[in-house]
């Protein structure tokens, strides 16, 4: 895989995620329920790279 179909599919799997979280954004009634998922949903997402420290 060449550099740039690296970067269009790293592209396409961030605009993904994007929508995703957007969608899931949506459905909650207060700011405290979207940072609580926000914090918990980037923990899950990057707990690969900083082990378990989080």
């Amino acid at each position: 895989m060449n550099k740039s179909e690296k970067r269009t599919k790293l592209v396409e799997k961030i605009e993904s995620r994007l929508r995703l979280t957007a969608r899931n954004l949506v459905k909650f009634d207060t700011i405290q329920e979207t940072l609580d998922f926000t914090v918990e949903s980037f923990q899950l997402e990057f707990s690969w790279v900083c082990g378990d420290r989080i």
